[in-house]
């Protein structure tokens, strides 16, 4: 896959000529960029720039204390206390810290690409167990294959001028242009500090295509590069002398007392190459191969006028990293010479504008600009200016400009439901400071298209574009967001019929369809149904199969539970014309498995007789007895008793009843059917306070089965005034009856049925 970065960098070089003579020379302070090449590591700080940075500056650490300057520092600082406390009790410790910001990412208007520090051991022969774990043998020298070098693992020593303390490397853009024509200048910066500050120190950055590794164990250096082309990458041109395939390159800088005396850039290359390609940006130096098939080559620019580079050395005193240095000049311990500060030339920075060398990716057609050249970097230090002469110490190989690619592949999106009217899309991989921009066919975004994540609220193609920086070479991926729209299947009716003479009779609400709602659809099954009931004064129930007293139209609302989608319908219940017989109740007592019914009528017309049924499982009904007459009352209304004690009884828990009512001339009508269960008193116990009731009552129960129950007020004539049904849990329940103060004082009834089954019956008094 084609890795997307933002930036970067190239090649580079040089020497301040196109002569093949190596020219000292001094170089400059200056601000890059707006970064810090004068004599120190703090922003708003500068030995060697008339006054200090200036505000809004950039340096390898930001200043801190009271007062401080506004800076920025580009190495990550955080967590770094225990690096100060081990380096100031003498511990000889090597680490390493990352860029304080995302690689290529924007900050103050500057395309930060990437930064590196990196601390070594320091390795004193005259200190017992002070040894450096990272320094090359004799025969190690530039131009060798790496996996060649003889390093020293169990620990060595080299000279003050040459053993390193800290190494820093930075690229940035002076802007965030990347394109062929006019693009924000490319500049690297490095900066280097050892323990001893006299002399010159020689110093290398050698920077590697593939991901070089170092084993500490056993000091073998692999993964350099091809063995082919010498264990380095080469660098390849195309047939005009443009850049084809970028390879490895070495900056090479002296400092010294004198300062930052030259900078020269060598680049890895066929021998054949270098003597038969004239580079269309830049030149090889002649005389300057180093290496024999393939080797490094110093490389110049063509106008050495038009070349930008900086350079400083510290002339006096000036603040190391937060966690300390080690300085041979100011340390007080002649074991570690542990340092707040470096000494004046202890330290040397160097900067390099490439774009001036003509050697930026983003000059050439042919070439990425976004893809990053390098992944590995190692500093180094030589015994003497020569190229080839033997190397004493090395950092690294750290990671450096291996950019993490922006994918855009997205991860699957959530389906939008009628109860999820908004998902959101994002990468499979966020990639910190990477450019994301989202559009749609035919959707609809209603969040910011250019953040990492949107939110949509509609089904359609979306699109998403990612790069490692806003200008480089992108990936697209989509997507389609899809919804769960499917909605149950709703059906209402009705099962029984509302009898107008009597007032406790009730009717059955059928809600479906359980079945026609089970359907299949891309999103599974159903995963149940919910049901809600709506009817005359205010009537509601949330069960499938409620119980209702009251005429009138009735609405169900059925949503599937998946998704939250609705379907509705509707039913009537139309109370029947009146029978020969008014009921006023119909009610059970049950007493040691005894059963005794009691019914009251208000009105007989044409009655013959009742026939007592019996069922006990609410389908088989047989008679169990005849009622031909009942005790008159106050003229025309009646009492009726029969007493159920057959031994048939005794072993069941529920059993059901019902009147059968003949005419004289032969008609039969049906009362409701109660059921009874006939250890009620044994297992559940209802508490109904307060009694006497002004307002609002509460009915407590403990339930040993979960299902729905149905509380209902009944005043002194039998008419129920009240019903609410709830779900119930296995346990202590709580139901409350609220604004019933509407209601005429007097005696009332609480009647709780659990299931659909009478439990119990407490008389209250109404105040």
């Amino acid at each position: 896959m084609k890795r997307n970065f933002t930036f970067v960098l190239f090649v580079l070089l040089f020497t301040v000529s196109t002569f093949p003579i190596t020219i000292f020379a001094q170089f400059s302070p200056g601000l890059p960029a707006a970064f810090g090449i004068d004599g120190d590591a703090i922003s708003g700080q500068s030995q060697n720039i008339s006054g200090n940075s200036p505000q809004g500056s950039f340096d390898w650490f930001k200043q801190t204390g009271s007062g401080a300057n506004v800076g920025t520092g580009v190495i990550d600082t955080s967590g770094t206390l225990p690096y100060a406390t081990q380096i100031a009790a003498g511990q000889n410790i090597a680490f390493t810290r990352g860029m304080a910001f995302n690689r290529y990412s924007t900050q103050n208007g500057y395309l930060l690409l990437d930064a590196r520090y990196a601390r070594d051991k320091f390795g004193f022969s005259s200190a017992p167990g002070q040894s450096d774990l990272t320094t090359y043998t004799s025969g190690a020298k530039n131009g060798d294959n790496p996996v060649g070098w003889s390093t020293t693992p169990t620990g060595g020593a080299v000279s003050d001028k040459a053993d390193i303390i800290d190494t820093y490397i930075h690229m940035r853009r002076n802007g965030t242009i990347i394109n062929n024509t006019n693009p924000s200048a490319l500049i690297l910066a490095m900066g280097v500090s050892t323990i001893g500050n006299t002399g010159n120190r020689y110093v290398d950055f050698e920077l590697f295509r593939t991901r070089i590794d170092y084993n500490q164990s056993t000091g073998i250096f692999s993964n350099s590069g091809p063995g082919i082309t010498g264990g380095h990458s080469a660098w390849n041109f195309n047939a005009n002398g443009t850049v084809k395939e970028i390879g490895d390159m070495s900056v090479s800088f002296t400092y010294s007392t004198a300062g930052v005396q030259e900078i020269s850039v060598y680049i890895w290359v066929s021998q054949t190459a270098y003597n038969t390609v004239s580079p269309a940006k830049f030149s090889f130096v002649p005389n300057n191969f180093h290496g024999s098939v393939y080797g490094y080559a110093k490389i110049a620019a063509l106008a050495a006028s038009g070349f930008q580079s900086w350079g400083s050395a510290s002339t006096s005193n000036t603040n190391a990293p937060l966690w300390g240095t080690n300085s041979k000049a100011l340390g007080g311990s002649p074991n570690n010479y542990y340092s707040i500060n470096y000494a004046a030339y202890d330290f040397g920075e160097v900067a390099i504008d490439l774009t001036s060398l003509g050697i930026d990716p983003a000059l050439s057609v042919g070439m990425d600009p976004c893809t990053p050249p390098f992944t590995r970097v190692m500093a180094k230090t030589r015994s003497s200016s020569t190229f080839e002469s033997a190397l004493q110490d090395f950092t690294g190989p750290y990671e450096f400009l291996d950019a993490p690619q922006a994918p855009a592949q997205i991860a699957a999106p959530s389906a939008l439901k009628c109860n999820v009217t908004t998902t959101t899309l994002s990468p499979s991989m966020i990639v910190s400071g990477a450019s994301y921009q989202w559009s749609t066919s035919n959707g609809n975004i209603i969040s910011d298209p250019n953040a990492t994540t949107i939110t949509v609220d509609k089904t359609g193609k979306y699109f998403l574009t990612a790069a490692i920086v806003a200008g480089c070479p992108t990936n697209t991926d989509s997507a389609t967001v899809i919804a769960d729209y499917y909605k149950p299947v709703a059906s209402a009716s009705v099962a029984g019929m509302l009898d107008p003479t009597n007032l406790l009779s009730t009717v059955t609400l059928i809600g479906g369809d359980v079945a026609a709602s089970n359907y299949s659809t891309p999103f599974g099954n159903s995963a149940g149904l919910i049901w809600k009931w709506t009817g005359p004064n205010g009537y509601t129930a949330n069960i499938k199969n409620p119980q209702t007293t009251l005429p009138g139209s009735y609405s169900l609302e059925l949503s599937e539970v998946r998704n939250g989608c609705k379907d509705y319908a509707v039913t009537n219940i139309i109370a029947a014309a009146a029978l020969p017989v008014k009921y006023l109740s119909f009610d059970a007592v049950v007493a040691n498995k005894t059963v005794l019914l009691k019914w009251k009528t208000a009105q007989e017309v044409n009655n013959s007789h009742f026939e007592i049924e019996r069922s006990f499982d609410n389908t088989t009904f047989i008679t169990i007895g005849i009622a031909l007459d009942g005790t008159t009352i106050n003229g025309t209304e009646k009492d009726y008793l029969y007493e159920d004690n057959t031994p048939e009884l005794q072993e069941k828990v529920i059993v059901y009843y019902r009147l059968k009512q003949f005419d004289i001339d032969g008609k039969i009508s049906y009362s409701k059917v109660i059921a009874v269960r006939l250890q009620a008193s044994k297992d559940i116990v209802m508490q109904v306070s307060p009694n006497p009731f002004t307002e609002n009552l509460y009915i407590r129960f403990t339930a040993t089965e979960k299902g729905t129950a149905e509380i209902r007020l009944i005043n002194a004539s039998g008419q129920i005034v009240l019903a609410k049904q709830s779900f119930i849990s296995k346990g202590y329940n709580n139901i409350q009856l609220q604004e019933i103060s509407k209601f005429t004082n007097g005696l009332y009834f609480v009647q709780l049925l659990m299931n659909g089954i009478i439990i119990d019956n407490q008389k209250i008094i109404k105040n």
